[in-house]
């Protein structure tokens, strides 16, 4: 009988973890916004301020990550969130939209746009 709770328990607790993830990714808002990256243009980032650590090169994140100015990072509330960019005014774009994950801040200068990500 434990066991039987523990599983429901886990699955409910699992998809509810999914339909928030699912949910956030599927936001058909669109904004203007600014991205930087320094370092290597194939390099993995760092897990920074989220505490990703080493893991943001692993599949789930395959690299895709950016730190969030005040609007995206919300004080840690942002880590894990996720974002569809998409580059359109730079010669080097590709114009194809890519999904990418919170894993830190940009503070500073990051904050003079409404959303930048770093």
């Amino acid at each position: 009988m434990f066991a039987r709770v523990f599983q429901l328990l886990t699955f409910s607790t699992i998809a509810v973890v999914l339909s928030l993830l699912i949910n956030n990714c599927e936001s058909t808002t669109l904004s203007d916004g600014v991205a930087t990256w320094y370092g290597s243009p194939t390099g993995f980032g760092s897990g920074g301020g989220c505490g990703f650590e080493n893991d943001v090169g692993n599949a789930v994140y395959n690299g895709m990550i950016a730190a969030g100015n005040n609007n995206i990072y919300k004080s840690g509330k942002g880590c894990g969130a996720c974002y569809q960019v998409k580059c359109t005014e730079h010669p080097s774009c590709s114009g194809s939209p890519i999904t990418i994950t919170i894993t830190d801040e940009c503070p500073g200068e990051c904050n003079n746009e409404a959303f930048h990500f770093d």
